[in-house]
């Protein structure tokens, strides 16, 4: 057996990162590194075979951060793009998620540098794929503070 060894959990750009989005996404929770099998399962309906090769597309993959009320339910997943994403990866990966229900915000270089960009964005992806009760929450801190 290959000799193990400890992992940072996030890198030097994600924790940066997850240190401004703790401020701007404030009241919601923040899960950094989520498998996506965590927020999405494959429905009945389809033979086993079906199910096994819908689950091979996410089962494997991971979520840089998922925004998530206190009640765990899934506000909005956010990816923060580098120079190694690649546009026609991302956009299945986004239309898998988006099918489960959810919304993806990815974010580049300066947007996610600043804090009240990344509030902004936040709020614009989340009202624009909820209902109004999160519309309601949403002006509640949406307001750079």
């Amino acid at each position: 057996m290959p000799k193990l060894k400890a992992k940072a959990l996030m890198t030097p750009a994600e924790l940066a990162f997850y240190r401004r989005l703790r401020s701007a996404a404030d009241p919601l929770n923040i899960a950094p590194q989520v498998a996506m099998a965590a927020v999405l399962t494959t429905a009945g309906g389809s033979d086993r075979g079906q199910r096994r090769g819908a689950r091979n597309r996410f089962d494997r993959k991971i979520i840089d951060f998922v925004l998530f009320d206190n009640d765990g339910a899934v506000q909005l997943l956010i990816e923060l793009d580098d120079s190694t994403h690649q546009l026609a990866k991302d956009a299945d990966r986004d239309r898998l998620t988006l099918s489960a229900g959810h919304k993806t915000l990815r974010l580049r270089g300066s947007q996610a540098r600043d804090i009240d960009e990344i509030r902004m964005a936040i709020a614009a992806a989340i009202s624009s794929s909820s209902g109004s009760a999160n519309a309601r929450m949403m002006r509640n801190w949406v307001a750079p503070r």
